[in-house]
């Protein structure tokens, strides 16, 4: 029932938007083509008044008696004030050449090769001088160029002498360029379907544009436009033509289709936000189901999630609880047999014998300790309790320190230290930092035999500063290097060792916590063993305190 109602309402309004629509594009065509008509008869008015204009001054000039007798004498100094005043009148002008009754130029833009050398030697001259009746305007293309050229005759009875003055290509691109009618381009094209001047680009001025339809209706004296292909492209144009008389060549004006409907396009775009309140009424019972069911997915999804968190957490709860109690029950078990022992009566114990066992049971209460301790710190460091004192420290201080104190542990060891002279400083709690070396210089100590080196390193890479620990130990097993930071873990070549299987698990907690990385690898040095390290982020210095260490 709704989807019907909908339809009998979504019909009208497309069909009325689909009218609208076409009969708005067609109106836009229409004025663009009209527009673009009016720009190319305006452009060869313009260009037929500018050439009738110059030819009428030209022919003035050539008619005066001064010209025509210093055009008999072929006295280049008396004609060459009056091309310089000439092309002063005419400042449009790049060129005026005075030529004599034989065709030998004489005076003004020698220079020029836009002129011809010798106007009897020239077809494109002969052409504009055609019956020699009176002035002509053409199109000539040279080695330097194309120009617009006129020829006037200097004449009193009789023809004495000619005056050729010239307009580039590059000055009738700046007129054309003045035209602005939006995306737009014009062409300035001569009978041979050149390219003389426009604003296209360079490469669209060196096609041939022979037989194109809109060239030669406008060399049929016909002025209109249509929708055809671009000349230098096999895109859509509004194309209008028209015909320049004076110089006789053809002005073509072409403009993007898309560029013409550019508006229509605007309007269909917000026509089209017409339909939303009715698409809205189609779509809204579906979404409204799906919503239904995504929600109910969703709730489902979340509580097997729940589910399977519960799981693993009950799991992990289940293992921590039977490795602890595993951990606890061998000190416990072996204290329990010397005190036992202790206090039978049966039994008589000397001095000696109740001395080693007082001695193991205070190894098994220190083994006890350590664990406790190490589960109480890896406890608050991960409930986030007791927050890190952080301040300003040299890090090769706080490894000094750590080695320090771990002194009557490392005896009959050799250190090798390799630390940079300038301070690595990092902003850090300098007593959890110091623990983090502890715990790395022990596990050296425990995990490689007596009297063997340990390897110390220190060094800045980007933002960071780098430690590493290395041993000569049996090192640990491949791919052990993310496991023997889990707590815990005890790898198949250090279970031999005692020890808590929580020191690197507290270790990787601090380095994380302070916004570094933690981890392992095999030592590199020839004698094996395994590689610790870890990276802080380097103290950065506000900026004006940079800003003072530069000055000074």
């Amino acid at each position: 029932m709704v989807s019907g109602i909908v339809i009998l309402l979504m019909t009208p309004l497309v069909v009325y938007g689909w009218i609208a629509l076409t009969a708005d594009r067609d109106a836009r065509m229409d004025a663009a083509l009209a527009r673009n008509q009016a720009t190319a008869q305006l452009l060869g008015m313009l260009f037929d008044r500018q050439c009738e204009a110059i030819s009428s001054t030209l022919t003035q000039y050539g008619r005066r008696l001064r010209i025509v007798d210093a055009f008999r004498r072929r006295d280049g100094g008396a004609v060459n004030p009056t091309i310089q005043e000439l092309k002063a009148t005419l400042p449009d002008l790049d060129f005026v050449v005075a030529y004599d009754v034989n065709g030998e130029p004489f005076a003004g833009n020698l220079s020029t090769r836009l002129a011809p050398r010798h106007l009897k030697h020239s077809a494109w001259a002969q052409h504009l001088i055609g019956h020699g009746a009176g002035p002509s305007v053409r199109t000539a293309r040279t080695a330097d160029g194309s120009a617009l050229v006129l020829w006037s005759p200097v004449r009193d009875n009789a023809i004495v002498g000619s005056l050729v003055a010239g307009i580039s290509s590059q000055r009738i691109d700046s007129w054309l360029s003045r035209v602005v009618f939006g995306d737009g381009t014009v062409y300035v094209v001569d009978e041979e379907g050149h390219t003389i001047a426009g604003t296209c680009s360079p490469l669209a001025k060196n096609l041939p544009l022979e037989g194109y339809p809109p060239l030669q209706y406008a060399f049929m004296s016909q002025n209109g436009a249509l929708s055809t292909q671009s000349p230098d492209s096999l895109e859509d144009h509004l194309v209008a033509y028209s015909l320049a008389k004076t110089p006789h060549c053809a002005i073509l004006v072409t403009q993007p289709m898309e560029a013409a409907f550019a508006t229509t396009n605007f309007f269909a775009m917000r026509l089209s936000v017409l339909f939303l309140p009715v698409f809205a009424l189609v779509v809204t019972g579906a979404l409204s189901r799906l919503r239904t069911t995504r929600r109910l997915e969703e709730m489902a999804g979340q509580l097997e999630e729940q589910n399977v968190k519960l799981r693993l957490a009950d799991r992990a709860k289940s293992d921590f609880l039977a490795q602890v109690s595993h951990d606890l029950r061998t000190p416990l078990a072996a204290m329990r047999v010397s005190l036992s022992g202790l206090i039978d009566d049966e039994d008589a114990w000397d001095e000696q014998h109740a001395r080693q066992s007082l001695n193991v049971v205070n190894g098994e209460v220190d083994q006890l300790t350590a664990r406790v301790q190490g589960l109480l710190e890896m406890a608050r460091l991960e409930a986030g309790v007791g927050g890190a004192e952080r301040e300003p420290a040299d890090l090769t201080d706080v490894v000094a320190s750590a080695v320090e104190r771990m002194e009557p542990l490392l005896r009959g060891r050799r250190i090798d230290e390799s630390f940079p002279d300038e301070p690595m400083m990092v902003e850090c709690d300098h007593g959890q930092i110091e623990k983090v070396m502890m715990n790395l210089l022990e596990n050296a100590v425990k995990y490689s035999p007596g009297g063997t080196t340990i390897h110390l390193r220190g060094e800045t890479r980007g933002g960071d500063a780098l430690v590493t620990v290395c041993d000569e130990g049996a090192g640990f097993a491949q791919g052990d290097e993310e496991r023997v930071f889990e707590k815990f873990y005890r790898g198949e070549r250090t279970r031999a060792v005692r020890g808590t299987g929580l020191g690197l698990s507290i270790c990787r907690a601090i380095i994380e916590g302070h916004g570094g990385h933690i981890g392992a690898r095999p030592c590199t040095a020839e004698a094996g063993g395994a590689e610790f390290w870890f990276t802080l982020p380097l103290l950065t210095l506000p900026e004006e305190k940079t800003q003072e260490t530069k000055h000074e």
